[in-house]
């Protein structure tokens, strides 16, 4: 299950980003950070405008039945996040967490080692996840249960799904998790999906094809889910 996590935390998580990025800027990067992380605190408290700036970093007009917007942030051309969760608001607005499904969304300015360390490891030429590391993403596989590639009009999607715990930017899972790489044509971002999920039967070896159905290690799930985003847009 999910880790559960306050929603405050992820004020800091996107302070802490932007103060990084916000040292580097001589004199306005002070001021810079500030407003931010109070714009930040302001859609954590605003479903409506939190759910219109997850829909706008995602590029989707209608977000999956049953999740919902919890954080988005972004440094302007530099790098963008979203997260869906499976909670939902509570009385003041604000989502205290995650019940057992969500997907962080990464967008990062690309780097030429980087890119191709990432298509090494999706394509399994590799296994090495020392590439997800220096972006913030850390794996511990239990099992990994496949690989693929999902050609659409506007992307070519790859991804590796596994058992086992995924943590980024501050969120962390355990159970059945999609790394998903989406390459959009004639561009320079990198981008990374984690899609996860509950695990029916951890513990009890390789998981059966009825076991999967459904959850992120399903193929057919995993175009449906995706199919509402359109972020090489």
């Amino acid at each position: 299950m999910a880790e559960k996590r306050s929603a405050w935390v992820y004020v800091g998580i996107g302070c802490a980003v932007l103060l990084v990025l916000g040292v580097a800027v001589a004199g306005l990067g002070g001021f810079w950070v500030f407003r931010k992380a109070k714009q930040l605190e302001a859609e954590l408290k605003d479903p409506d405008t939190r759910t219109a700036k997850v829909k706008q970093v995602l590029g989707a007009e209608t977000l999956p039945e049953g999740y919902h917007a919890f954080a988005a942030f972004t440094v302007p051309f530099v790098m963008e996040t979203a997260i869906l969760t499976d909670r939902e608001s509570n009385a003041d607005g604000m989502i205290t967490g995650f019940g057992e499904r969500g997907l962080i969304y990464l967008e990062m300015i690309r780097m030429g080692q980087d890119q191709d360390e990432l298509r090494a490891f999706f394509e399994g030429r590799t296994s090495d996840p020392t590439v997800l590391r220096r972006n913030n993403i850390n794996i511990d596989v239990d099992e990994i249960i496949g690989r693929g590639v999902i050609p659409t009009d506007e992307s070519t999607l790859m991804y590796v799904t596994q058992r086992g715990s995924v943590s980024a930017h501050g969120v962390s899972s355990d159970g059945i998790t999609s790394l998903m790489l989406v390459e959009c044509p004639q561009d320079k971002r990198a981008r990374v999906a984690i899609w996860f999920g509950p695990d029916a039967s951890p513990g009890s070896g390789p998981a059966t094809a009825a076991e999967l159905t459904g959850t992120p290690a399903d193929e057919a799930a995993m175009r449906e889910f995706m199919g509402h985003f359109r972020v090489c847009g």
